[in-house]
């Protein structure tokens, strides 16, 4: 299996503008683990796939969150307030021009974070984002130029004795602080 995508029409649930995105479809994870516990798939990677942004007002978030036009329709909760902040911090930046993959992983962070959604969820975003940035090779660009210090890969896996259990020896577990560091990196780039 490879990784597919599928052209289809979404309707925002915020602006109910109508807009064609390429929505991921099938994925793998016949690729490698980074020390950042990515699982890679074989060939291109999924994440700029999986989150879209309506490019008029700016909502972001997976596909399933917003109204497929021809496919099963979601029951997608959208209130008042969520509405203003997106108009009033998103639907400016949408304005500017092409929002790329790793910023529609942020977006969709604010957005589940403007929805009261769990921590996990919120940094599943921000950390799809720093991946993205990666694909991208948009770090190591900000890093060539003064933007980012490079982050550091160094496991707790490289400081200790290996584990009885082959499973967590595959995980390659970061060391405390880690993906905080990172997060607070893409914020500086993104910004």
């Amino acid at each position: 299996m490879m990784t597919t995508i599928e052209p289809r029409e979404l309707n925002c649930p915020v602006c109910a503008t109508t807009f064609a995105a390429q929505v991921l479809t099938s994925t793998n994870t016949l690729g490698m683990r980074t020390t950042d516990l990515r699982t890679l798939a074989a060939g291109f990677q999924p994440q700029e796939f999986i989150v879209h942004t309506c490019p008029t007002c700016g909502y972001s978030g997976e596909s399933d969150q917003f109204l497929s036009v021809g496919h099963v329709v979601p029951s997608v909760r959208i209130d008042a307030e969520l509405t203003a902040r997106i108009r009033s911090s998103i639907t400016p930046l949408v304005q500017r021009g092409k929002i790329d993959a790793a910023r529609r992983w942020e977006l969709a962070a604010w957005v589940t974070e403007w929805s009261g959604a769990p921590d996990e969820d919120i940094a599943w975003h921000y950390l799809n984002a720093a991946w993205c940035c990666q694909d991208m090779r948009a770090m190591d660009e900000a890093a060539r130029v003064g933007g980012l210090p490079r982050p550091s890969h160094d496991t707790v896996a490289d400081t200790q004795p290996p584990m009885e259990d082959d499973a967590m020896n595959e995980a390659q577990p970061l060391a405390v602080g880690d993906l905080a560091d990172r997060e607070r990196q893409y914020r500086r780039y993104a910004a």
